[in-house]
């Protein structure tokens, strides 16, 4: 039953194929997210984000128009407050999985390459698991023990929105095989929590600290990729 299945979706998505362009791929990338509001007070960024993702483009026959489906998922790191009067930052760590659709126009140019260009929206899902500070302004000072609220580690589900360009080219000509490299504009706004986050650090000195981070404003992650695909059908020109 389960051949069954798996050879009726192929040879679908092989028909659809043969009426349209339908490429499926896999690839690589690597952001650079950084948070904007008042608490970090312009330490925005943290550190870079790789991750893996996964795609499936649909082109309607003889249309300049592409829709693509595009999923990933990546550790992320965000920098949520400063304290020791700004010298340190707390960073909040996150798996975040998201699944994004794409409109993009494209353009024919020479070699059956294009260049694939527009807009997207889509879901992403942050689980918090981990929190980390700055290396401390004093290295004689060592933060010795983190204690968080249980409730710190928390999940968000937040809209975002894209922008995206691609260079696709395929391996050689008439090749099934395409590879495919791009630049992309992530943007989250994230509402104010309604939960009161705690998160206590005490020094080898004995100096307590009490802190309340939230998660709020806007994340921009600017993100470069690249992608392998193969192409359903024949290898048609575009």
């Amino acid at each position: 039953m389960k051949r069954f299945v798996i050879v009726t979706v192929i040879s679908m998505l092989t028909s659809i194929g043969l009426r349209a362009q339908v490429e499926i791929g896999l690839g690589a990338e690597m952001g650079f997210p950084m948070l904007f509001n008042g608490f970090v007070k312009g330490h925005n960024h943290a550190s870079g984000a790789p991750g893996i993702r996964g795609v499936i483009n649909y082109s309607p026959a003889n249309a300049q128009f592409t829709g693509s489906i595009v999923a990933g998922i990546s550790p992320m790191v965000l920098p949520v407050v400063r304290f020791n009067n700004g010298l340190d930052v707390l960073y909040m760590n996150f798996t975040n999985a998201n699944i994004s659709l794409l409109g993009r126009f494209k353009k024919e140019l020479s070699n059956d390459a294009r260049l694939m260009y527009g807009l997207g929206v889509g879901v992403n899902y942050l689980s918090g698991n981990n929190v980390q500070i700055s290396k401390r302004s004093d290295s004689d000072n060592e933060i010795q023990r983190i204690i968080s609220d249980s409730s710190f580690y928390n999940t968000a589900t937040v809209p975002s929105f894209y922008l995206n360009i691609e260079y696709m080219k395929p391996l050689k000509p008439g090749s099934n095989v395409y590879f495919g490299i791009g630049a992309q504009l992530h943007y989250i706004y994230f509402l104010s929590q309604t939960a009161d986050y705690r998160v206590d650090m005490i020094d080898k000195y004995n100096n307590y600290y009490v802190l309340n981070p939230e998660l709020t404003g806007s994340m921009i992650n600017p993100m470069f990729y690249i992608n392998l695909y193969y192409r359903l059908g024949k290898s048609n020109s575009y």
